[in-house]
């Protein structure tokens, strides 16, 4: 999913689950997503998203922002209104003043924090989950791969409220506003 943030439109199919995560495999991630999902949904959001290790259905991502539109129920209706859009896109009568809005702010982010030191900093939690095992990933790693639940490393599946915080963010939502933007 990070890299997919990176594109100027991000458009998924109807009844997708999002859950681009690593943590729970014990891994920080990489493919810029400290650069791109801040961006794309604000630093507490992605802080939240990257810590609970969720699933994120279609209505909750595209009302936070981390899509910007989902429809179309099979592949082949998606793939054809995908091509629609980026042809409606291209066809904007200030569609070169978007390609200059970006390089410019581009080249803000670049001044500001190199692409090459979010892809650093990355690598080096990376490396301490493949090389210190910071966050037993050997073991988490395993036990994925062997369908193997460990009680002592968290609960079952069945046993966990997937919904708990979605509920939080559903209630507040509901009573007060909130800046789902970020910075």
């Amino acid at each position: 999913m990070p890299l997919a943030l990176a594109a100027d439109k991000v458009l998924v199919r109807n009844g997708i689950v999002l859950n681009p995560h690593t943590r729970t495999m014990g891994l920080y991630g990489s493919e810029y997503w400290t650069y791109l999902l801040p961006r794309r949904i604000g630093t507490d959001k992605a802080q939240q998203f990257t810590e609970q290790c969720l699933p994120w259905g279609t209505v909750v991502a595209k009302e936070i922002g981390l899509i910007d539109d989902c429809f179309e129920e099979t592949a082949a209706a998606f793939r054809e209104r995908v091509k629609t859009v980026a042809r409606e896109l291209v066809r904007l009568p200030y569609f070169d003043k978007l390609l200059l809005a970006k390089r410019f702010q581009r080249r803000k982010d670049e001044a500001f924090k190199p692409l090459a030191k979010y892809r650093a900093e990355e690598l080096e939690q990376m490396r301490k989950n493949f090389y210190e095992n910071d966050q037993d990933y050997d073991h988490k790693r395993f036990c994925f791969v062997h369908k193997i639940h460990d009680p002592e490393k968290g609960q079952l599946v069945e046993d966990r409220d997937w919904y708990s915080s979605r509920r939080k963010i559903y209630r507040r939502r509901k009573w007060e506003p909130v800046d789902y933007g970020g910075e």
